[in-house]
């Protein structure tokens, strides 16, 4: 098919994103999918199976939408729910920009994780002071 393009590998990827419509990622198991928030950084309204990770990323029907996974009778749907609106497209593509921006930029992360490491040294010194008293063998 002329409308569909297998690039490989790619180190910057960017400028892929600014010329697709639409981030479409129909998986049965994720981690966290990083393509989710790159799409959403760059103003790519996305879709993908409801599964976890993808539903940590997606708020469905305000920066993507969702579909059942495994079933393509409801991606189809939804694609062309979408691609027939286009005003829709670009409210769920800013949502997305919106979204990455106040939850995923480095300072959001890297504050997240200070909280974690503080977290972690406050249960620390708090188990330190413990006594648990003597062990007789």
């Amino acid at each position: 098919d002329e409308k569909i393009y297998y690039l490989g590998k790619l180190m910057d990827v960017a400028p892929v994103y600014c010329l697709i419509d639409i981030l479409v990622l129909p998986s049965f198991r994720e981690g966290f999918p990083n393509v989710l928030l790159e799409a959403a950084a760059m103003g790519v309204p996305v879709v993908a199976s409801k599964i976890s990770g993808t539903i940590d990323a997606i708020k469905e029907g305000f920066n993507g939408e969702l579909f059942s996974k495994g079933s393509a009778e409801e991606l189809a749907a939804t694609l062309e729910k979408l691609i027939l609106n286009k005003s829709e497209l670009i409210r769920l593509g800013q949502n997305g920009r919106k979204f990455a921006e106040e939850n995923f930029s480095p300072l959001k992360i890297w504050q997240g994780q200070l909280e974690i490491y503080e977290s972690i040294l406050l249960k620390s010194r708090t188990m330190s002071k413990r006594s648990f008293g003597t062990v007789k063998i």
